[in-house]
């Protein structure tokens, strides 16, 4: 099935697109088990109260074929309307960046616009959180991590746990949102319809050539620290931060 074809989303029917990732076995762990991490579970969830009953939700995955198979078939068989799987020969050794650029051709290749990117806000394995803030700034996207809760409704509201404090945060759509718990239940599948096919593209297939993708393993430029000696300094407020960047010259 085409990519044209599927995504006949119009405005009125959200389109949301999952980046998910298979949970590597840890050496002794039965066959199987969690397929997904907590965070990318927390994540399909998200997506499928963001979509509504209306919407429609893409699941999308890099990397090789044999891996990714099944986290695909799971977000299928309740939480996605349709999967897509970047697979190439260099596509396990990218960096959360070049695995964001991959990201980033796929959604450019939809039709509709997207309502919201939804992805986990870590995973079990790799700790980085990268990847969702990579992808919102290629995108041009507002982004929010660490979300603990979303409310779905006219408005999304947002509920992060950061410090030992929640904070709650009414977001304008299209944002991406990285999620690391979601207590939305989703229905039981029902449908007797075929099982969805999974796509397959290649980075040939999204016009991504292998220096564009290639592992940052060195810094441009050097570092130095821009305020030698001094502790670290809390702002008060908004305006505080900006005249603090600006007195450092971080900000014109």
């Amino acid at each position: 099935m085409s990519l044209a074809r599927r995504a006949r989303t119009s405005v009125s029917e959200p389109h949301v697109l999952v980046l998910l990732r298979r949970l590597l076995q840890r050496p002794g762990a039965v066959h199987g088990e969690n397929i997904v991490g907590s965070c990318e579970q927390a994540a399909l969830r998200a997506a499928r109260g963001l979509a509504g009953n209306n919407g429609s939700v893409t699941v999308c995955t890099v990397g090789r074929a044999r891996r990714e198979e099944k986290a695909l078939q799971l977000a299928l068989g309740r939480y996605a309307d349709r999967a897509i799987r970047v697979s190439d020969s260099g596509a396990d050794r990218l960096d959360y960046l070049g695995i964001a650029r991959a990201l980033h051709a796929v959604v450019k290749r939809f039709d509709a616009p997207l309502h919201a990117v939804v992805c986990g806000d870590r995973s079990e394995d790799g700790l980085s959180g990268a990847v969702g803030p990579a992808l919102a700034e290629l995108l041009d996207l507002p982004h929010l991590s660490g979300i603990v809760d979303l409310e779905f409704g006219d408005s999304v509201v947002a509920t992060t746990r950061s410090g030992g404090f929640l904070h709650r945060f009414r977001i304008d759509m299209p944002a991406v949102l990285c999620v690391r718990e979601c207590t939305h239940e989703v229905a039981d599948s029902t449908s007797e319809s075929p099982p969805t096919a999974v796509e397959t593209l290649t980075f040939r297939d999204l016009e991504l050539g292998t220096e564009i993708l290639a592992p940052r393993t060195r810094l441009d430029g050097s570092m130095s620290a821009v305020r030698t000696g001094v502790n670290a300094t809390i702002a008060a407020n908004p305006a505080e931060l900006v005249a603090l960047l600006t007195a450092d010259h971080l900000l014109p």
